[in-house]
């Protein structure tokens, strides 16, 4: 299970500073999980990137009790040397970043060593194949791949295919309302895991399409762009040629 109940409070001290009754507050829901049900579910704390580093070695030494699987994404994403000064103050795992882009974006934190778990976005890295070259980056580390999965349900399977061929996988994310309730509406498959686990993807390609209905609907209003329509003016090609052709 993943919780993020340090919003509230981040967003409240714009992430400068955290009082004991608000780090009371915010900590009482993983209390609560670990009252009810002990040691047997994983809890993995996301922090949207809201909080300095004070605030944020703070707010992890306060939750060493609670065993947790992971600390996500605890700083904003534009300093990854600031995840180097966290890491070296924290005990537990940092998950970093579904926010990062491209196997470039992704070079320095892997050299720093500051996180633990690798969490890229296959819709945000840049597709399967970038996905899959960062992920593989990370194995040369020994890292492990959590890959974030919070879009719609192309994203899903193309997350779910990405997964299967990612031998240093730790975890794929599911979000519980959008498999059982707004996937059903808009695609042909929901790929909802059962006892906690996917499985093999089903059919040929991704395995999902988005329902003929929904492509029908007057709400939806469906756009293209290919190489015949899009605007190349400003580029050259070849021999110096440019495609537009005014300049030929």
């Amino acid at each position: 299970m993943k919780v993020w109940p340090f919003d509230r409070v981040a967003v409240a001290n714009r992430g400068q500073s955290i009082t004991p009754a608000e780090m009371e507050e915010a900590i009482g829901p993983i209390r609560r999980i670990r009252e009810a049900v002990g040691r047997e579910m994983q809890i993995m704390v996301e922090f949207h990137g809201f909080w300095n580093v004070p605030c944020a070695v703070e707010i992890a030494r306060a939750l060493e009790p609670y065993n947790l699987t992971w600390l996500e994404e605890m700083l904003p994403q534009d300093n990854m040397a600031s995840y180097e000064v966290l890491a070296r103050q924290v005990r537990q795992p940092l998950c970093v970043s579904e926010r990062l882009m491209t196997r470039w974006g992704y070079r320095e934190l892997l050299e720093s060593r500051a996180a633990s778990i690798i969490m890229p976005d296959v819709a945000w890295c840049g597709g399967l194949t970038e996905g899959k070259k960062i992920s593989t980056a990370a194995h040369t580390h020994y890292l492990p791949v959590a890959f974030h999965n919070c879009g719609g349900p192309i994203t899903h399977f193309a997350s779910w295919h990405l997964a299967m061929a990612t031998p240093n996988l730790k975890i794929l994310e599911t979000v519980r309302r959008h498999y059982d309730d707004r996937y059903l509406a808009i695609a042909t498959e929901s790929g909802a895991p059962r006892n906690g686990r996917l499985g093999v993807p089903p059919g040929p390609g991704l395995g999902v399409d988005l329902r003929p209905e929904l492509l029908q609907s007057p709400r939806v209003q469906i756009e293209s762009v290919d190489e015949r329509t899009v605007d190349k003016s400003g580029a050259a090609w070849h021999a110096g040629k440019s495609m537009n052709p005014n300049r030929n």
